[in-house]
């Protein structure tokens, strides 16, 4: 991911906006968005995700100046913090995924043949509504 001088100064300033409130955090990552390559995801780690006040104060707090900039700069960045696990060690969330094991080919993929139309299937496209009788077509 290429980053101009702009955007640079925009997440250095994201990060010493909240630094001023939340001053055991330290930046992790920079990557751009899933669905949106010109949407920056700044990560920070040090807010614990055990404290769910803290976690909504933080968020809170940023997405104030997260949208001034997005405003007054047209660059969307975005700071969110990573989640900590037990004594502070980082741990991505794939790691808590358990593997799914290989599925056999599903049922979708092999219907069971039904019998279903009574009678020549091709006299159903000439079949007219309108003509249609209930006790003679069954």
């Amino acid at each position: 991911m290429r980053l101009n001088r702009m955007q640079k100064r925009l997440i250095q300033e994201l990060l010493e906006y909240a630094k001023q409130k939340f001053p055991e955090i330290s930046l992790d990552t920079i990557e751009e968005g899933p669905e949106d390559p010109d949407y920056i995801w700044v990560s920070v780690k040090g807010i614990d995700w055990h404290d769910d006040d803290r976690v909504m104060d933080f968020t809170e707090y940023m997405s104030l100046k997260q949208d001034d900039i997005l405003v007054e700069y047209g660059y969307p960045i975005s700071v969110m913090p990573i989640r900590l696990w037990g004594n502070g060690a980082e741990q991505s969330d794939k790691a808590t995924i358990k593997e799914k094991k290989p599925r056999s080919a599903s049922k979708l993929a092999r219907p069971k043949r039904r019998k279903l139309i009574k009678g020549d299937p091709d006299e159903l496209v000439e079949q007219k509504v309108w003509e249609w009788n209930e006790p003679d077509n069954l």
